[in-house]
């Protein structure tokens, strides 16, 4: 029985060194063939590869790069993620690689559409890839001005966020960032290029939009900040709205956010002028804080 399993074993021990050394030599004809230009004889080698050991993301690798030759982008994706599935920690910085060399390639081929498709799945295998600067501001004006798709637009505009550019771009190009965070939700991140902005570039072109910007996002905040009974926070955001001014849609609301912020906080001096303030604003008392700040104003004059 044990003469049997040592046979068996060895068996197998065969099998797989002789099928490892086809894949192997199988890899290495096919680079040859690649190298040579040979593209045909370079993915049939290749193609044999994966049958070999179908597990093995070296075969899937070089067969996608010999499809890149033949400029055929669908094969190459198909085998660049079967590389993905079976080797991504090892392969991943060359797949990478791949995918923006070969996008260089389709916009020099004019095939823009599957250029933008290249460099989106290279964004999607890693984000931090550095592109050249060009590319990222076509990538990102396109995804800014023509799809309105500002998760996109943001990941090619960050390339480009701390390089050396003309200052009329530079400016452009940090309005379109905290507009892409503003449009995303991320107020924070966008109040801070806002005001980064309004630092570096005080004359910006954009600058009504800005402070617009800039008191929609504090209000939102300020809300925030109250729903979560964070009374502090609420009168800090509350506070930039009123100094801004604007949306002056909301000014009523603010107010009373910060009156009842300003109660919470025990400063009641503070809070009877912003609820006095809601009512000097509203002579007709035709809205609902009106008649709230009427009703506090009252209770903190007992």
């Amino acid at each position: 029985m044990k003469k049997k399993i040592i046979l068996i074993t060895a068996a197998v021990v065969f099998i797989f060194t002789g099928c490892s050394k086809e894949f192997n030599s199988n890899i290495k004809r096919g680079r040859r063939a690649l190298n040579n230009n040979k593209l045909i004889d370079a993915i049939g080698y290749f193609e044999n590869a994966t049958k070999l050991k179908p597990e093995e993301p070296k075969g899937y690798y070089w067969l996608a790069m010999a499809y890149k030759e033949k400029m055929r982008y669908g094969n190459f994706v198909i085998n660049m993620n079967k590389t993905m599935i079976y080797g991504k920690k090892k392969y991943k910085e060359d797949i990478a690689d791949a995918y923006y060399e070969f996008a260089k390639e389709l916009e020099k081929n004019n095939r823009i559409e599957t250029m933008y498709d290249a460099f989106e799945r290279l964004l999607e295998i890693d984000p931090d890839y550095k592109i050249e600067e060009d590319y990222a501001i076509h990538l990102g004006n396109k995804y800014y001005e023509d799809e309105y798709d500002y998760k996109k637009a943001l990941e090619f505009y960050k390339n480009v966020e701390n390089t050396e550019l003309p200052d009329e771009m530079k400016k452009t190009i940090l309005y379109r960032i905290a507009y892409c965070h503003y449009q995303l939700g991320n107020y924070v991140t966008a109040n801070k290029y806002y005001n980064m902005i309004l630092e570096e570039y005080p004359n910006h072109p954009k600058l009504k939009t800005i402070y617009y910007n800039i008191g929609k996002i504090n209000f939102q905040l300020a809300q925030k900040a109250f729903n979560n009974k964070n009374y502090g926070e609420a009168i800090v955001r509350g506070e930039t709205v009123l100094k801004i001014g604007k949306p002056k849609l909301w000014l009523s609301e603010i107010h009373r956010i910060l009156g009842d912020s300003y109660l919470e906080k025990d400063n009641k001096e503070k809070a009877l002028e912003m609820y006095n303030k809601i009512v000097e604003n509203d002579p007709y008392r035709s809205h609902k804080d009106t008649l709230y700040a009427l009703k506090k104003i009252k209770e903190l004059k007992k």
